[in-house]
């Protein structure tokens, strides 16, 4: 039986094309440390992670990670290379 309260205690961030710990052609969660602290010592779970990477053609890209199920998309205005652009739904 699923547990309905599993959000408050745990989260689940994938992180596409991240080789196993570090590498590869996706982004390094480099802010997860500090989500855990605040989630721990002041109550605040992380809602996304933010993640930077060069993709192939050298553009420097900064993106989220959001909690599964949830995946990030761009939302349709913006500079597609700016976390701002990108939101966090199923």
């Amino acid at each position: 039986m699923a547990d309905p309260d599993v959000h408050s205690y745990y989260r689940l961030f994938e992180s596409p094309g991240l080789a196993h710990c570090f590498g590869g052609i996706g982004g390094y969660p480099a802010t997860l440390f500090d989500g855990l602290v605040a989630w721990v010592e002041l109550g605040t779970a992380p809602a996304n992670l933010t993640v930077r990477f060069t993709d192939k053609d050298d553009v420097n890209n900064h993106r989220i990670l959001c909690p599964y199920p949830q995946i990030a998309r761009y939302n349709g205005t913006g500079d597609p290379t700016l976390t701002e652009s990108f939101l966090c739904s199923i």
